[in-house]
């Protein structure tokens, strides 16, 4: 790295990291959803043009234009860096509204009774990370500036992602006994109906019967 200066080094650092980053959230994404999701893809293919403009230029056969050697660097360089910042961002939002929407739909069939009879850490515990999650993120985007990337604050962001992730597979584990227990109650609700429906015929019929005795 003997080329770089100290701020191009730290920019390089900057940028690997947010790289690894994206790299994580990519696969987890693709588990998530199944399926790829090409913007932040398309932000590291131009991040990756612009670094290696800048190898091509250490290398003895880039074109620097009307700027000095380390002008060129930094610029591209930065640029390199709001590109994986942008698919950082791009990622984090992606995959928080298909976290939200998997437990949703795996919760839709789930009564609340159920949930808090069996699952009481549900209401206690992950419901509200997911409220206060749905509103500090807003304020994450609204901050987040592509010309000046702040990685503590993708670090929370990041560190979000990660809760609702332990969280969501909280919930996939804790299906298969909300299910049997709803199943089991729905079962004994409908034998309770059909004993009160069973017994008010014999009430209606006995009812009958001793009229027309008394009656007859």
């Amino acid at each position: 790295m003997e080329f770089f200066d100290d701020i191009e080094v730290n920019i390089i650092k900057t940028i690997v990291k947010l790289y690894n980053y994206n790299k994580c959230l990519m696969l987890y994404a693709e588990d998530l959803t199944d399926e790829t999701f090409l913007p932040p893809i398309n932000e590291i293919r131009d991040a990756n043009d612009h670094i290696m403009r800048v190898f091509a230029v250490v290398f003895g056969f880039g074109d620097t234009g009307k700027e000095t050697e380390h002008e060129y660097i930094k610029s591209n360089l930065n640029a390199a860096l709001s590109h994986v910042y942008r698919a950082t961002y791009e990622h984090l939002d992606y995959i928080k509204i298909y976290q939200h929407e998997a437990i949703q739909n795996n919760l839709a069939n789930i009564y609340p009774e159920t949930l808090a009879t069996v699952f009481p850490e549900y209401y206690r515990d992950i419901n509200p990370r997911l409220v206060d999650a749905i509103n500090i993120i807003p304020d994450y985007r609204k901050r987040k500036n592509i010309a000046d990337p702040n990685l503590e604050q993708v670090e929370a962001y990041m560190a979000i992602i990660e809760t609702t992730k332990k969280d969501y597979n909280e919930i996939i584990r804790m299906l298969p006994s909300l299910n049997e227990y709803q199943a089991k109650k729905l079962r004994d609700n409908w034998k309770r109906r059909l004993i009160d429906f069973v017994s008010g015929i014999i009430v209606i019929l006995l009812g009958t019967a001793i009229y027309s005795y008394i009656f007859s």
